[in-house]
């Protein structure tokens, strides 16, 4: 069977109910090709033939050995090998062999590797120095604009319309530095009529307790562990005036959350991580930091400055971040781009 008449994708991770970001990458791909689960081509109910190309998101901790054995059986079947490097490393994992094995594996298998931000490469050259650099592109992440919809009122809105929110909605997980968060907004001069709004699901009971703790004492803060559907996530960018994102370098390099901001025309507070770096500083509050003490002066300093730079001007930010990502990062454009990889 000739390679142009294979019209499989074997798509990991598969779900038609995952992220905002896996429902409209697989949905990009299925707008030309049949996209199916990898673990249905793992488990034999596919023959490599008919696969064009499997395509991976965030495998580094998922591929075992009989992966490797199918990868490296479906590359020499003419399968073509598709990896998106999101993570340095995965989220609140160490470095582990297996990681290590396997993103070295990834790099010298794959034929296309995809990244989202420009620098995301140096960190691939820290794993394995001597690979194509030709196999590496750039594919800007998608805007979200439209994906969230509704304006439900629900639990965890900012309490008082007229004061500056500064607003955490994500996953509530220690790789996100939230602590070092609250402990920031702690330092805020009291007569501030500002409040740190933070809501969204927490897997760890115990860290969600922490969190509590050390906020408790400041009623400006509204901590919610809720996770925020699509019908609710409109209502809450409304209300915020700026996101902020104290990520941990270790593992992020990129953000969907950053990316949601813009497209919803908000800015950001976020550390110097790859993606926060093709972006002018002027849009956004970005910093360096360096240990944990560190860390909670950098970011209480950027949101000194955003607070007195004032609701207007953090909006116009985000007004100019909205334009900017819906030229550059618009959804047609993204997925032109990536069935041409596919």
């Amino acid at each position: 069977m000739r390679r142009q008449e294979r019209n499989i994708v074997a798509f990991y991770p598969y779900s038609l109910c995952q992220t905002s970001y896996i429902y409209t990458m697989q949905g990009f791909i299925e707008s030309k090709y049949n996209v199916i689960d990898y673990f249905d081509l793992s488990d034999g109910f596919y023959d490599l033939w008919e696969i064009r190309s499997i395509y991976l998101n965030w495998p580094e901790n998922m591929i075992k050995d009989k992966d490797i054995i199918l990868i490296k059986k479906a590359k020499y079947f003419g399968v073509k090998i598709v990896w998106v490097y999101h993570n340095k490393i995965p989220h609140d994992s160490d470095k582990t062999d297996m990681v290590i094995r396997n993103t070295k594996f990834l790099i010298k298998i794959s034929d296309v590797i995809v990244i989202h931000s420009r620098q995301s490469v140096e960190s691939l050259k820290q794993f394995e120095s001597n690979f194509k650099l030709d196999k590496v592109r750039f594919l800007r992440h998608p805007e979200f604009a439209g994906d969230y919809f509704g304006y439900a009122q629900t639990d965890g809105m900012p309490k008082h319309k007229d004061r500056f929110v500064f607003a955490f909605y994500s996953q509530i997980r220690p790789y996100k530095n939230i602590e070092i968060l609250i402990n920031a907004f702690n330092r805020l001069d009291q007569s501030y009529e500002c409040e740190l709004v933070i809501v969204g699901h927490s897997p760890s009971e115990e860290y969600f307790n922490s969190l509590k703790e050390i906020s408790k004492d400041n009623d400006r803060i509204t901590l919610t562990s809720h996770y925020i559907n699509s019908l609710e996530m409109a209502a809450y960018l409304e209300r915020a005036d700026i996101l902020v994102l104290p990520y941990s370098y270790k593992s992020v390099m990129n953000s969907g959350t950053m990316m949601m901001a813009f497209s919803y025309k908000r800015t950001v507070i976020v550390p110097d991580i790859y993606m926060a770096n093709d972006y002018d500083d002027s849009l956004i509050y970005k910093y360096t930091y360096g240990d944990e003490e560190n860390h909670i002066r950098e970011l209480h300093k950027k949101m000194e400055n955003a607070y007195q730079d004032g609701k207007e001007h953090c909006r116009e930010k985000g007004e100019k971040l909205y334009n900017i990502v819906m030229r550059d990062n618009a959804k047609d454009k993204v997925k032109k781009e990536l069935i041409s990889i596919v």
